[in-house]
Protein backbone atom coordinates (compact mmCIF):
# COMPACT_ATOMS: atom_id res chain seq x y z
CA UNK A 1 0.00 0.00 0.00
CA UNK A 2 1.33 3.64 -1.00
CA UNK A 3 2.09 5.91 1.77
CA UNK A 4 -0.84 8.08 2.99
CA UNK A 5 0.42 11.53 3.71
CA UNK A 6 -2.63 13.54 4.18
CA UNK A 7 -6.41 12.80 5.85
CA UNK A 8 -7.82 13.68 2.91
CA UNK A 9 -6.22 10.81 0.68
CA UNK A 10 -8.34 7.93 1.69
CA UNK A 11 -10.75 6.53 -0.40
CA UNK A 12 -13.05 6.40 2.73
CA UNK A 13 -12.73 10.05 3.32
CA UNK A 14 -12.90 10.98 -0.36
CA UNK A 15 -16.72 8.95 -0.38
CA UNK A 16 -17.67 10.44 3.39
CA UNK A 17 -16.94 13.81 1.66
CA UNK A 18 -19.63 12.91 -1.28
CA UNK A 19 -21.95 11.18 1.33
CA UNK A 20 -21.62 14.64 2.84
CA UNK A 21 -22.70 16.32 0.05
CA UNK A 22 -25.67 14.73 -0.93
CA UNK A 23 -26.83 14.85 2.22
CA UNK A 24 -26.67 18.28 2.75
CA UNK A 25 -28.24 19.08 -0.28
CA UNK A 26 -31.12 16.55 0.45
CA UNK A 27 -31.98 17.69 4.16
CA UNK A 28 -32.40 21.59 2.13
CA UNK A 29 -35.65 20.31 0.84
CA UNK A 30 -39.06 21.26 1.93
CA UNK A 31 -39.58 17.50 2.98
CA UNK A 32 -37.19 18.05 6.01
CA UNK A 33 -38.76 21.62 7.40
CA UNK A 34 -40.79 19.77 9.31
CA UNK A 35 -38.30 16.98 10.98
CA UNK A 36 -35.88 19.39 12.27
CA UNK A 37 -34.67 16.68 14.60
CA UNK A 38 -34.34 14.27 12.11
CA UNK A 39 -32.80 17.14 9.80
CA UNK A 40 -30.46 17.97 12.72
CA UNK A 41 -29.13 14.44 13.60
CA UNK A 42 -28.44 13.55 10.48
CA UNK A 43 -26.73 16.82 9.52
CA UNK A 44 -24.54 16.03 13.06
CA UNK A 45 -23.57 12.45 12.18
CA UNK A 46 -22.91 12.60 8.51
CA UNK A 47 -19.82 14.97 9.22
CA UNK A 48 -18.75 12.94 12.31
CA UNK A 49 -17.91 10.30 9.97
CA UNK A 50 -14.64 12.40 7.67
CA UNK A 51 -13.70 13.86 11.15
CA UNK A 52 -13.19 10.98 12.69
CA UNK A 53 -11.14 10.03 9.70
CA UNK A 54 -9.57 13.12 9.60
CA UNK A 55 -8.88 12.91 13.27
CA UNK A 56 -7.83 9.59 13.69
CA UNK A 57 -5.21 10.03 10.50
CA UNK A 58 -3.57 12.76 13.04
CA UNK A 59 -2.49 10.58 15.97
CA UNK A 60 0.23 9.41 16.26
CA UNK A 61 -0.40 5.97 17.49
CA UNK A 62 -1.88 3.20 15.17
CA UNK A 63 -4.11 2.04 18.06
CA UNK A 64 -5.94 5.85 18.28
CA UNK A 65 -6.20 5.82 14.28
CA UNK A 66 -8.34 2.68 14.27
CA UNK A 67 -10.14 3.98 17.07
CA UNK A 68 -11.24 6.94 15.06
CA UNK A 69 -11.82 4.94 12.44
CA UNK A 70 -13.72 2.41 14.07
CA UNK A 71 -15.80 5.79 15.42
CA UNK A 72 -16.19 6.23 11.89
CA UNK A 73 -18.05 3.00 11.33
CA UNK A 74 -20.55 4.01 13.46
CA UNK A 75 -21.29 6.82 12.39
CA UNK A 76 -21.78 5.03 8.97
CA UNK A 77 -24.01 3.01 10.34
CA UNK A 78 -25.85 5.99 12.41
CA UNK A 79 -26.86 7.88 8.83
CA UNK A 80 -27.35 4.26 7.30
CA UNK A 81 -30.11 3.98 9.60
CA UNK A 82 -31.60 6.58 9.72
CA UNK A 83 -31.60 6.87 5.83
CA UNK A 84 -33.64 3.64 6.33
CA UNK A 85 -36.47 5.68 7.62
CA UNK A 86 -36.06 8.66 5.52
CA UNK A 87 -38.47 7.02 2.23
CA UNK A 88 -41.14 6.06 4.72
CA UNK A 89 -41.49 9.26 5.94
CA UNK A 90 -41.71 10.71 2.50
CA UNK A 91 -38.58 12.51 3.43
CA UNK A 92 -36.51 11.28 0.61
CA UNK A 93 -37.31 9.61 -3.00
CA UNK A 94 -36.11 6.08 -3.42
CA UNK A 95 -33.72 7.05 -5.58
CA UNK A 96 -31.96 9.72 -3.52
CA UNK A 97 -32.16 6.40 -0.83
CA UNK A 98 -30.32 4.07 -3.04
CA UNK A 99 -27.86 6.16 -4.00
CA UNK A 100 -26.96 7.24 -0.44
CA UNK A 101 -27.14 4.07 0.99
CA UNK A 102 -25.25 2.68 -1.83
CA UNK A 103 -22.44 5.70 -0.51
CA UNK A 104 -22.69 4.45 2.81
CA UNK A 105 -22.20 0.84 2.15
CA UNK A 106 -18.88 1.71 -0.04
CA UNK A 107 -17.41 4.03 2.90
CA UNK A 108 -18.08 1.33 5.38
CA UNK A 109 -16.03 -0.89 3.28
CA UNK A 110 -13.37 1.40 2.29
CA UNK A 111 -13.50 2.31 6.41
CA UNK A 112 -13.07 -1.66 6.79
CA UNK A 113 -10.10 -2.11 4.18
CA UNK A 114 -8.72 0.33 6.20
CA UNK A 115 -9.27 -0.79 9.49
CA UNK A 116 -7.41 -3.96 8.18
CA UNK A 117 -4.36 -2.52 6.99
CA UNK A 118 -3.75 -1.41 10.20
CA UNK A 119 -4.50 -4.38 11.79
CA UNK A 120 -1.70 -5.49 9.87
CA UNK A 121 0.87 -3.28 10.87
CA UNK A 122 -0.04 -3.04 14.66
Amino acid sequence: MATITNFEEPDCWQTSQELLVMIFQIVKGDEFKSEFAFQDQLKRATPSISNNIAEGFERNSTKDRIRFLEYSSGSISEVKSMLYSAPHLNLIRQEDFDILVSLCIKCLRQVRGFLKYLHSIK
